[in-house]
């Protein structure tokens, strides 16, 4: 049995490495210790927890050396044959000890490198070399790595693949309908941060309103920019139309989409987008960003605007929300798009690149 430890932020209900770790230990032959950073002890209420193991090491900071060197023991003195990291600052440092303790490594890439900062990418950039093979949640991540990147992965001959994240397809389906009304419902999860591109998406459901007085706008999510897109709200005068529903669970998510008629995302960049995989599980019509990395995901199940145009994510609304052929042919094709990105095929494949890096 293969022996990972996952290093992650912190263990929530939200987490998709978090949930990765839980579906490897119960559908692969895969012994899985989280490690979350920040945690004091493992958290209630997380679903399937119990199937792997979790140390905790509680830092306060993420320059907590105690909590590194806690980190250094696991990997030193306890069986560990890979260690996973992620990517940024935390994942940056856990290749450093892994590769000081002789771990293979291998390390998920879930951001578009060009959607992250300068900092960001110095912080994660100079490591990725130290992994045994670098895994991209898409291929429009690993087209999004820079020069200097593929250069210094180029150089340590460090090889790259594409898994595509998984979604809960059962568990989505599973979802009691959410109570919305009379009248049509569209449904975002998202965090309100700028990539997510709030804006575009109530300005084109302000436009949607002129023609479909009953419809509804339900947003999903929390985070810094959620204050401003209140504000937008407000200036539009489409108070009694939009929903703010802040951070809810996985379920309640699942509720809404259960209920909803359409979901739309207007992202800028993205790395996979699970929300909107979730939405096609669902079976709703999806309507996204004209951006590479949802054409890759979405494929023939979406469609697409131009981020930067409300009109025309309005336009592509009110087509959902009519009943018209083109909802019901993307509604269809959702449901079948959707199978290709089950969980558990994700955790097979990942069980795969551990045995072909132990193989090595």
């Amino acid at each position: 049995m293969v022996s990972v430890l996952f290093l992650v932020g912190s263990v929530s209900a939200t987490s998709i490495p978090v949930e990765l770790a839980i579906v490897l230990a119960r559908e692969t032959d895969t012994d899985v210790t989280i490690v979350p950073f920040y945690d004091d002890e493992p958290p209630d209420g997380i679903p399937g927890l119990d199937a792997v193991n979790v140390a905790a090491l509680g830092a306060d900071s993420r320059f907590d050396l105690g909590a590194f060197r806690a980190l250094w023991t696991q990997l030193r003195e306890h069986r560990v044959d890979i260690l996973h990291t992620h990517d940024n600052f935390l994942g940056s440092a856990g290749r450093v000890l892994g590769a000081l303790a002789r771990r293979r490594i291998v390390d998920t890439e879930h951001r578009a490198h060009d959607s992250m900062t300068t900092l960001q990418n110095l912080a994660n950039a100079p490591t990725l070399p130290l992994s045994t093979v670098v895994v991209g949640n898409s291929q429009t991540t690993l087209d999004s790595f820079g020069l200097v990147e593929r250069a210094l992965l180029s150089a340590a001959q460090t090889p790259t693949r594409v898994i595509h994240n998984g979604v809960d397809v059962k568990r989505v389906r599973a979802a009691t309908p959410a109570e919305f009304g009379a009248g049509p419902t569209v449904v975002c999860a998202a965090r309100f941060v700028p990539v997510k591109n709030h804006q575009t998406l109530v300005r084109a459901f302000g436009r949607l309103l002129e023609d479909h007085p009953t419809a509804r706008l339900v947003l999903a999510g929390d985070g810094p920019r959620r204050p401003a897109i209140e504000s937008l709200v407000a200036d539009l005068r489409v108070e009694d139309a939009v929903r703010f529903v802040g951070s809810v669970s996985r379920e309640r998510v699942y509720e809404l989409y259960a209920g909803a008629d359409a979901f739309a995302i207007a992202s800028r960049a993205e790395g996979f987008c699970v929300a909107a995989v979730e939405a096609l599980a669902a079976g709703l019509p999806v309507v996204a960003s004209d951006i590479p990395v949802f054409h890759e995901v979405l494929g023939d199940a979406a469609a697409f605007a131009d981020p930067d145009d409300p009109g025309a994510f309005g336009a592509r609304l009110a087509e959902m929300l009519t009943a018209s052929d083109r909802a019901a042919q993307l509604g269809n094709a959702s449901v079948e798009r959707a199978e290709q990105f089950r969980i558990e095929r994700t955790a097979r494949e990942y069980a795969a690149v551990y045995n072909d890096v132990l193989s090595e």
